[in-house]
């Protein structure tokens, strides 16, 4: 008996198209299969249309500070055999994430240097920080795309970025200043500064809504807007009555996420509450009850995945 003749070669693209891209070492091995699939899966065609057919990008991983004070970032999978290429981060502190970029804090460096790596391509990139340590009280740092809105996210990991540098200053200056990094001008713009109590920048990260990145202060319950286009810095209250909180990103808006009554015979609720009005007040989205007496990093974990 004859075989079977040998698909068409549109046919054999869609069928690999629709390969879950939660598990990217499938490709792999179907590339191996042939050199005309090799072909198809490596081409800039192929990798336009799976990002267009899967749009949201599968999480492969997160990375874990395993010292705080210092030392090391860890890379943990959470799909197939996905490993970034030189993901070795030892003495190095990941700071953020965000469109196809991981910003790590070299703490043993001078100034304590900040990294831009690729973890699909394995490249980094270092830059000094603008401002010495000794005259911050604490600091904390974003990567971004530098195309803002125009860009759909999907493949620009390789394009221009921003990196926005927030300081706290001691008691003696008391105010925050920001600068921000433009890999295009491959400089560091001048400081802008607003006077602010102090507080701890550092501990719950940045939040990108529109065109503004979000910096929480824990302690005093704000959070910190600075936005990208007009560089203007502006503080917006959280509710006195949250003990336990994190912005994050709700509907394409800015929301709080909190757990509420965590000691209740029948389990916590996991609330989050949305910005409306114009930075005017906090209405409730969405509450989720019965969770149990989880830790605060669980929370964070399920609120981003309910988001």
């Amino acid at each position: 008996m004859a075989p079977p003749p040998p698909l068409m070669e549109e046919l054999e693209e869609e069928v690999l198209l629709r390969f879950p891209p939660q598990d990217p070492a499938l490709l792999v091995r179907a590339a191996l299969v042939c050199k005309r699939w090799l072909r198809l899966v490596s081409g800039p065609a192929f990798r336009r249309r799976f990002r267009d057919l899967h749009r949201t990008p599968p999480m492969l991983g997160f990375l874990c500070n395993l010292v705080e004070d210092g030392s090391m970032s860890c890379f943990v999978q959470a799909a197939g055999a996905f490993r970034p290429p030189r993901a070795g981060l030892y003495q190095c502190l990941a700071l953020d994430a965000r469109h196809g970029r991981v910003l790590l804090q070299r703490p043993g460096s001078s100034e304590d240097a900040l990294v831009i790596w690729d973890p699909i391509s394995g490249e980094k990139l270092e830059l000094s920080t603008p401002v010495p340590r000794r005259y911050a009280h604490n600091w904390t740092a974003a990567v971004l795309c530098a195309a803002g809105a125009t860009c759909d996210h999907l493949d620009c990991h390789r394009g221009p970025f921003l990196v926005v540098v927030v300081y706290v200053g001691s008691s003696v200056y008391g105010k925050v200043f920001i600068c921000t990094y433009s890999s295009d001008a491959g400089t560091w713009s001048e400081p802008v500064t607003k006077e602010l109590p102090l507080d701890f920048v550092r501990f719950l990260g940045s939040v990108l809504v529109e065109n503004a990145l979000y910096f929480g202060f824990p302690f005093r319950k704000s959070l910190l807007k600075y936005d990208l286009e007009s560089r203007e810095i502006s503080v917006i209250g959280v509710p006195h009555t949250l003990s336990k909180w994190r912005h994050v990103v709700l509907d394409g808006g800015l929301a709080l996420a909190t757990y509420m009554n965590p000691n209740s015979a029948f389990g916590g609720r996991l609330v989050l509450k949305k910005m409306r009005g114009g930075h005017k007040t906090w209405s409730l989205s969405l509450r989720h009850s019965s969770l149990g007496m989880p830790s605060w990093p669980h929370v964070m974990w399920l609120a981003s995945q309910m988001v």
